[in-house]
């Protein structure tokens, strides 16, 4: 009985130490995997961004005060449409354009400091500093933003022809590949393509449209992935499903329209008061000045 126990226990520290390596083993291959996918990305960026190859020591360091930053999640909303095809994280874009505008401000703030004052190198230097990371982070958002506007008034179109494919019979495959086919080169095309080759790769049309819109994150196509997503749980025919998204993003894409003539009718308000004011000066002029003056003139 003594020995029954003894061998049990030992059995199970054999099966304990066995799962425990296998657990380790996973847990180190996955580790592997990951530094190696990161160093191929730090790879790509040294080749694609030469400013990137000389900084990397810098970006690297930088990368813990970039992590808390506030601006990481409108990076993080805009990276993928703003930067397309660029494997930058979040915090490695935002690392790297503080380092840029550190050494940016230190060159500018010593040549001003040697051609005019130090006060007012030091100045600028100070400006550069403060200003130069939201002013990349805007540009990005302002790139990102004017993607979303040509996919937003391209959407329509292209899921009418995903609906008229549907109804000659084509499959949802097909009817993809006619769609971005037509719609070569324009970014909506672009982001449906990388869709498209999620699903050839195995991924479920379902997961790949929630990734399509977690990628642009533009209300229009959240609306298009919840109602196709719930269509295909349904099973309502995707076809008469698609008819009526297209309608209603029509209805949409003329409703911003309308909105955008309206902001721009408030917007120009101001430069036509500016530039009816320099016409009234220029016409009432030749009458005032003569009489200011005294005829003097």
């Amino acid at each position: 009985m003594d020995i029954t126990i003894i061998f049990s226990f030992l059995f199970a520290i054999g099966v304990f130490l066995g799962v425990w390596s296998l657990l380790q083993l996973s847990v180190q291959q996955g580790a592997d995997e990951q530094a190696t996918y990161t160093q191929k990305r730090h790879r790509r960026l040294r080749d694609t961004y030469p400013m990137f190859h000389h900084l990397f020591a810098l970006v690297l360091e930088w990368l813990p005060y970039s992590a808390g930053s506030s601006q990481i999640e409108s990076i993080r909303r805009d990276l993928p449409m703003g930067a397309k095809d660029s494997p930058w994280t979040p915090e490695e874009f935002l690392a790297q354009i503080r380092v840029e505008g550190v050494l940016l401000a230190l060159g500018m703030g010593i040549l001003l400091t040697l051609m005019i004052h130090p006060f007012f190198g030091l100045f600028c230097a100070l400006l550069v500093c403060i200003f130069y990371s939201p002013i990349r982070v805007k540009h990005l958002a302002d790139i990102a933003s004017k993607r979303r506007v040509k996919i937003r008034q391209r959407l329509p179109m292209l899921i009418d022809l995903l609906a008229l494919s549907q109804e000659a019979g084509a499959s949802f495959d097909g009817s993809l590949r006619t769609a971005i086919k037509e719609n070569k080169g324009h970014p909506i095309a672009i982001e449906f393509q990388e869709m498209h080759r999620h699903i050839e790769l195995g991924r479920p049309l379902q997961t790949a449209l929630r990734d399509l819109a977690e990628r642009i994150q533009d209300e229009p196509i959240n609306e298009l992935v919840f109602t196709v997503n719930k269509a295909m749980e349904l099973g309502v025919p995707m076809a008469n499903t698609l008819s009526e998204i297209s309608d209603q993003m029509r209805l949409k894409l003329q409703q911003w329209g309308e909105k955008a003539a309206a902001e721009a009718q408030v917007k120009i308000m101001f430069p036509s008061i500016i530039i009816m004011v320099a016409c009234m000066i220029v016409i009432v002029a030749p009458f005032i000045l003569p009489a200011i003056f005294g005829g003097s003139m």
